[in-house]
């Protein structure tokens, strides 16, 4: 995330300064002892934290019997699919699994 704070105007034109980079807490504290955090806004940066799906299969007491991790790109597609569809990563696993019990159970008739 890069932080900027807006100075007096030069010409008109408002001025704007980054933030220096601080090797230590200290240094920044030292640094905004001395200098108005008024003006300073910060450029929103877009981040994602996504760890890799896993399917947890579980008893009738909801006591899990079995987990299933799922590959990095598999869980990316999932999720990718369930965001198209409006719809949450459990959620689409369950109706997908919901469709393959359904679709066995009338093959074995």
């Amino acid at each position: 995330m890069r932080v900027t704070w807006i100075t007096k105007k030069e010409n008109g034109m408002p001025k704007r300064k980054s933030l220096p980079h601080f090797s230590t807490y200290e240094e920044a504290s030292e640094w905004l002892d001395t200098h108005s955090t008024a003006n300073l806004y910060a450029t929103p940066a877009k981040f994602t934290i996504a760890s890799n799906l896993r399917v947890v299969i579980v008893d009738s007491h909801d006591n899990p019997i079995e987990t299933i991790p799922l590959k990095k790109r598999m869980s990316r597609t999932i999720r990718q699919i369930a965001q198209r569809n409006g719809i949450s990563s459990q959620q689409l696993i369950k109706d997908w699994l919901q469709e393959k019990i359904q679709e066995q159970s009338q093959l074995s008739i």
